[in-house]
């Protein structure tokens, strides 16, 4: 009778001991991928903090500040918003001097559609320094 409570005793040892090396297993499995891309990370961040600084999205006296944002996943994730906003901020200004500089507006008029619509003119062929229907093809093409 004592020998099957110590066989079931030692069964349930041999299998913990089991479930824990294969717990163990993929723990380290998991902390070897971690370690991986962590070194991967770090070995790009030089670069990137370069190209920040060289396209200006980044302040030079800002380097060691963004150097330990990108040390971090959320600094880097942080550093990488603040990016894109200043990217879209910068494409958004550019738009809006383009749409400044298009024929038949002024420069300090706001964008959209002008007044004047060549295709409801009843006088075909009418010179006007608005912009034309047949404008908007050539334009996109130049573009």
């Amino acid at each position: 009778m004592q020998q099957q409570g110590e066989t079931a005793l030692y069964e349930d040892v041999l299998n913990f001991v089991g479930a824990a090396s294969i717990g163990m297993k993929r723990a380290t499995d998991e902390l070897g991928v971690h370690r991986s891309q962590q070194r991967k990370a770090a070995s790009l961040a030089p670069e990137v903090l370069t190209q920040l600084l060289d396209a200006q999205l980044l302040a030079p006296h800002q380097k060691e500040a963004g150097a330990a944002m990108l040390a971090e996943h959320a600094g880097t994730l942080s550093l990488l918003k603040k990016a894109v906003d200043r990217l879209t901020a910068l494409e958004a200004e550019r738009r809006e001097k383009k749409a400044a500089s298009e024929p038949g507006r002024a420069d300090g008029e706001a964008g959209g559609s002008p007044a004047y619509d060549s295709r409801t003119d009843p006088y075909a062929g009418r010179r006007t320094s608005q912009k034309k229907a047949s404008d908007e093809a050539i334009l996109r093409v130049l573009d």
